[in-house]
């Protein structure tokens, strides 16, 4: 988004490596970055690092040789927030799965020792007749 809308290359690599979370990322990006603004091109740069997937840079490399980084760029984000969102709902079911379970076990504990203390009362008076 920032090179879209006119940020320099070397300007949006440093608001990039201040908005990563992940301290081990944020390094390897940075000691990237270093190597970006030396000359060397962003994928050889982050490859170099060790940290970031194959894809990523695979991609990033033929955006670079094509001249497209940006919607290069783009597809790597949307193919890694596909990713995420479905693995987000596969959790998310896991989770609910396992409540619901929860629930029915709870249930039917409560029913068991309501049926229970039922007999137990109904067989108390027989023996007591």
């Amino acid at each position: 988004m920032l090179l879209e809308n006119g940020i320099t290359a070397a300007e949006a690599l440093r608001m990039t490596e201040k908005q990563i979370a992940n301290t081990v990322h944020r390094e390897a990006f940075g000691v990237a970055t270093g190597r970006v603004l030396e000359g060397e091109a962003l994928s050889l740069a982050l490859g170099r690092t060790g940290v970031f997937p194959e894809l990523v840079l695979d991609r990033l490399a033929v955006g670079e040789n094509t001249g497209n980084v940006v919607p290069s760029l783009k597809q790597i984000a949307a193919a890694y927030q596909k990713q995420i969102s479905n693995q987000l709902n596969v959790f998310t079911k896991v989770i609910a799965s396992g409540v619901l379970m929860g629930v029915f076990i709870f249930v039917g504990f409560i029913a068991f020792a309501i049926v229970q203390a039922v007999f137990q009362v109904s067989s108390s008076f027989k023996m007591g007749g």
